[in-house]
Order: C-alpha cells, then sequence, then structure tokens
C-alpha cells in the first residue's frame, strides 16, 4: 500500500539531534534512597531553598558528540 489509503499519503516525521547533552542533579549519601522522607525534603527544597540540604546535590552532565537523524512514516 505504500503509506496511501484514499489518495491520502501519510506524513512523514524526522528527528534530528546534533551535540547533544543530557544533564541532571543526582543526590549522594543517604539523599539518594527513594523514601518517601527523602521525596518530601527534595519538594520542600525545591519551593524553599536551604544551603545546607544542597550540599549532597551534584550536577551530572553527559555530552554526547554525535549526530542522529530518524525518519519515520
Amino acid at each position: 500500500m505504500d503509506g496511501v489509503r484514499v489518495g491520502i499519503a501519510i506524513p512523514t516525521i524526522e528527528v534530528r539531534f546534533e551535540h547533544m547533552s543530557v544533564g541532571a542533579e543526582v543526590h549522594v549519601g543517604s539523599r539518594a534512597l527513594p523514601t518517601f522522607t527523602n521525596y518530601m525534603v527534595n519538594k520542600v527544597e525545591v519551593s524553599v531553598p536551604i544551603p545546607t540540604l544542597r550540599n549532597n546535590i551534584y550536577l551530572f552532565e553527559v555530552d554526547f558528540d554525535m549526530s542522529f537523524t530518524f525518519a519515520g512514516f
């Protein structure tokens, strides 16, 4: 059928990535455990920044030096 129904062509999608990087704030130590207490402390920390709580947070970044093209139907 070649992607044609009743004379209507299906649109194509093309996604491109160049020099992609991914970053995240990472908790270390006991704050890294997914407990309800840590969840609530993280929510409070976002709304009321307390400097002493942010000591165990590190920025983790990964840089990908690649190009990618995806063409779908």
